[in-house]
């Protein structure tokens, strides 16, 4: 494997360098410089071309043979690269190694792109938290704005509206307000733009972002096991999920080499043996080893080594650009066995945005009211709402976590909110509105229930 496979890009300086070497000295060779039409000068030349990609794909075979590996594509490559400067082929020598380097860093810069695109993550992950405190001097619960890794499981920390939650947690509710849901925006964990409502002693993540209220947790997990920090580490380890095409040249290769190798052998060996039952034969011990070396040479698998991590990149670069991110080539290849697909996540298929569809029994100035509530909430469908319908008064109502909103407007009482909200208040409404699939928000007046109908667009 190439020497920088493992490192930053700033080794890319590698295969560039002897690319660029490999380019200059085909072209001077073409051209006649009268300096270089020496042996000596030209396999110097070759020598430093070939050594930046060289190397670590030499120390790789060597690593594998002390293994117990000896036949691995990349001792073919190595004996092959010797045999071409055996030969005088020294561009090929060069030219395989700096391919096969090529295909490896592509294939690697897939990777780093999907791992950094998902490391974005960590961007919003906040720098403290608001730890939950007791100050026995004071006798009083103080809270203290701590780091992350310094907050224990067991902690209790609060999340204010708006904030990213940095830390796994279980929510705590007052006891008066146990039946009471608050929503959290998990678009950045799961894509998902249609909050999450989450209950007491329900399972909140890291990366998810609290709405309407401020939330109490229970720590659950340190930073080090926390959800994004899980994903970060999946990602990291992608590059070592390799696609079963991929392990099959590994495995081919423990095969394809040696026999190669054999074949050459009895290149060279099998002329000298006819050459001793007749005399009338003349075997040149270099001109069959130069051809022995020749079939090493082309018989390198490196168009193989290369197809397979470029169509790879190819695949992953490709979905990247369209929003789709793959952990590895194995997540890739799995797809080939796919037939059937089934959506089930707002924003996948759809733009993830709400709008309003139609309205049913409910009077302009009534929904003039409604829309003056919805400006109060920070909710998607109470924004969307907002959105339809321009700007105009605000009316401050009082946001019922999990249920909708209340006010008083002119000595009445609204409400406008789900089915829940009116069995709350007792309040009678139709039975077939509870089998309407889409988001409804209902305003009820005296004992007729209006509503207001959304649909995803």
């Amino acid at each position: 494997m190439c020497e920088y496979h493992h490192e930053e890009k700033s080794k890319w300086w590698q295969p560039l360098l002897s690319g660029l070497l490999l380019v200059a000295g085909m072209v001077i060779h073409y051209i006649g410089l009268s300096w270089f039409a020496s042996p000596w000068v030209q396999l110097l030349w070759y020598i430093v071309a070939f050594l930046p990609v060289g190397l670590g794909v030499m120390h790789e075979a060597i690593e594998h043979a002390l293994h117990g590996q000896v036949f691995s594509e990349f001792m073919l490559m190595s004996v092959a690269c010797v045999g071409a400067f055996a030969i005088g082929e020294y561009p090929e020598a060069v030219a395989v190694m700096l391919l096969y380097c090529i295909g490896e860093a592509l294939q690697d810069l897939a990777v780093d792109k999907a791992r950094h695109n998902i490391a974005s993550l960590t961007n919003y992950r906040p720098e403290y938290v608001r730890l939950q405190r007791w100050n026995g001097e004071k006798n009083v619960m103080q809270q203290v704005l701590v780091a992350p890794e310094e907050v224990n499981v067991g902690d209790v920390i609060e999340v204010l509206p708006g904030e990213r939650v940095a830390l796994d947690g279980e929510l705590l509710l007052p006891v008066d307000q146990r039946d009471a849901v608050l929503n959290f925006d998990t678009a950045a964990l799961t894509g998902e733009s249609l909050p999450r409502q989450v209950r007491h002693a329900g399972e909140v993540l890291a990366g998810m972002i609290a709405l309407e209220r401020t939330a109490t947790l229970r720590v659950t997990r340190p930073q080090s096991e926390s959800a994004l920090t899980r994903i970060l580490k999946m990602v990291e380890e992608a590059s070592e999920r390799k696609a079963s095409t991929e392990l099959f040249i590994r495995r081919f290769a423990s095969i394809y080499t040696p026999v190669v190798i054999v074949l050459a052998l009895f290149t060279v060996v099998l002329p000298w043996l006819y050459a001793q039952f007749s005399p009338t034969y003349e075997y040149h011990f270099a001109t069959w080893l130069h051809r022995a070396l020749v079939f090493l040479v082309i018989s390198c698998p490196c168009a193989l080594v290369i197809s397979v991590p470029l169509s790879y990149f190819a695949g992953i670069g490709s979905a990247s650009r369209m929003g789709v991110l793959f952990k590895g080539g194995n997540s890739l290849d799995a797809l080939t066995a796919v037939d059937t697909v089934v959506f089930d996540k707002t924003g996948t298929l759809t733009t993830g945005e709400f709008g309003v569809r139609q309205i049913l029994q409910l009077q302009p100035q009534d929904l003039q009211t409604v829309v003056a509530m919805e400006r109060s909430s920070t909710h998607p469908i109470a924004q969307a709402i907002v959105k339809s319908y321009g700007d105009g008064p605000k009316i401050d109502a009082e946001n019922l976590a999990g249920l909708g909103l209340k006010a008083v407007v002119e000595g009445e009482r609204w409400l406008a909110g789900t089915l829940r909200l009116l069995d709350k208040h007792g309040i009678s409404y139709p039975e077939e509105l509870q089998t309407i699939p889409e988001t409804i928000v209902h305003v009820p007046k005296t004992t007729v229930s209006s509503v207001v109908s959304y649909w995803l667009i």
